[in-house]
């Protein structure tokens, strides 16, 4: 397999999205990582720890819902990959 240059979060499809959206992502290395939904307000919706990822292209997908398994409102969410040496940050738009 090929091994990305860089780690970074890919474009998320479908966006905007209703009930769940695929967040593709590249890792360069292993790392401790994570990516992280906020809602616009910065407030923490979902955050799934990548550590047991290689490196290489992967993808995760979301079903609209909090870590307490609360479904979202309809609005704007950022998703955002971060490690330890650089952060990659994308926009999802949720519509009912």
């Amino acid at each position: 397999s090929i091994i990305p240059n860089q780690t970074a979060i890919m474009p998320a499809y479908p966006n905007p999205f209703n009930g769940r959206v695929t967040i593709p992502f590249n890792l360069s290395e292993i790392t401790n990582s994570s990516i992280i939904i906020y809602n616009i307000i910065g407030q923490i919706i979902e955050k799934r720890s990548l550590r047991d990822f290689p490196p290489g292209k992967h993808k995760i997908v979301w079903n609209g819902l909090t870590n307490s398994g609360h479904p979202i409102s309809t609005g704007i969410y950022f998703v955002k990959l971060k490690t330890n040496a650089s952060e990659s940050i994308q926009k999802l738009i949720y519509l009912k």
